[in-house]
């Protein structure tokens, strides 16, 4: 299989730190070290190619006897709280491992790990793991047939069928005890305060909501319409919340967090290499495992936006995932007791799921930040005046969804 670094974009790395100041404190000539004593000595090399996201900037370690590593750095940020980085390290890494140990998705394997920035000789926190191989979705071209793709989503919706196939007793974060058990913590936010871990699906997504609210409330620096429009967003978004119910008292399944084609690697051949980026991964409600992947959603506020083709682009890859979903949840015999009586396939694509997601994403799409709520108005009241339902609600009337 071809070299990891193949299709990484970075070989100057002084040229790299002058745009990207936040990487600076990275001493690479300490990686290489580090390394060879987690292997016994073995000699080796950090590789001339490196990539880069928006927290981290990953390494090739090729050792003497062909093995081959990467080491992921993390980037210093004042805005991150130290307990924010510890926790979702742990977390990451508690995930990554458990998810090796009951089901079949390539996930690295982590050898060493440090989550505080001043304790370490690379002068920032990493994490040593093993090197997949393979392309991202877009680096195959435009060319990519459907029969491909077809193949590409069903690999993508048999991850995600054994993933909400685990069962969790709370939403949360998954740790690792000090006895090497398993178990469900809280979320934790970059200013390191926690909340959680939820023993219902609606406490889950209310929480979201009222969350959201705090922010959206904020009146200092809005115009009157403004303010129109964000209080009423909110008040959808709470009344929505309510009612997302589907199994909600559990057990929870898996999902990754950031299920975007730039978190996939597939071979030549098309078949899965590795799914990567695991630092989002939670237990979650049944609406929430069966949310549609980054790369087939229709961004709500953009909707009537969109360019002709793109609309019927995501359409075309939603129903692929949705077929991938119909053949994996055939294949591993998946149950109905966790979403309702229902298969997990009669849930992707519905309703209820569609707004548990614009619910969850509510604070890291910033797109949602000026967003009106309609979907959510049609969720709830179905064909009514949008205008009228909102200026009832400016004017101090009480409104109330259908039961």
């Amino acid at each position: 299989m071809a070299d990891p670094t193949t299709n990484w974009p970075e070989s100057d790395w002084q040229a790299f730190l002058i745009k990207h100041q936040e990487f600076a404190h990275v001493k690479v000539e300490s990686i290489p070290l580090i390394a060879s004593q987690l292997r016994s000595g073995i000699p080796c090399r950090v590789s001339s190619r490196f990539t880069f996201g928006s927290a981290h900037v990953v390494f090739e370690i090729a050792f003497h006897d062909g093995c081959r590593w990467i080491c992921r750095v993390r980037r210093r940020n004042s805005k991150e709280h130290s307990r924010y980085i510890k926790m979702t390290m742990e977390s990451a890494v508690a995930a990554m491992r458990y998810v090796r140990e009951n089901t079949s998705i390539p996930v690295p394997n982590v050898y060493d790990y440090k989550t505080n920035h001043t304790a370490t000789d690379i002068g920032a926190c990493y994490m040593f793991m093993d090197a997949f191989s393979g392309r991202q979705r877009d680096q195959f071209g435009e060319d990519i047939t459907e029969s491909e793709l077809t193949m590409l989503f069903r690999q993508i919706a048999d991850s995600a069928v054994q993933l909400a196939s685990l069962d969790f007793p709370k939403i949360g974060r998954l740790y690792t005890t000090d006895g090497g058990r398993y178990e469900i913590g809280p979320f934790v936010n970059e200013d390191g305060t926690t909340y959680g871990p939820f023993c219902h699906s609606v406490e889950y997504y209310q929480y979201l909501a009222t969350k959201d609210a705090r922010k959206r409330l904020i009146t200092e620096g809005k115009s009157p319409s403004e303010v129109r429009r964000d209080q009423f967003a909110s008040y959808l978004y709470r009344m929505a919340s309510a009612k997302l119910s589907l199994s909600n008292d559990g057990p929870f399944g898996l999902v990754h967090g950031d299920y975007g084609v730039h978190n996939f690697l597939f071979d030549e051949n098309m078949r899965l290499t590795g799914i990567l980026d695991w630092d989002y991964v939670h237990s979650a409600p049944a609406l929430s495992c069966c949310s549609w992947p980054a790369m087939t959603q229709i961004r709500w506020p953009y909707y009537d936006e969109y360019w002709p083709g793109v609309r019927e682009g995501l359409l075309l890859r939603q129903r692929l995932f949705h077929e991938g979903i119909l053949v994996a949840e055939k294949e591993r015999a998946v149950t109905t007791a966790k979403f309702g009586g229902n298969l997990m396939s009669e849930i992707v694509g519905s309703k209820d799921a569609i707004i548990s997601q614009i619910i969850q994403v509510l604070e890291s799409d910033r797109a949602y930040e000026d967003y009106d709520g309609r979907k959510v108005f049609q969720f709830l009241f179905g064909d009514a005046d949008f205008e009228m339902f909102r200026n009832s609600f400016a004017d101090g009337k009480d409104i109330e969804s259908p039961s």
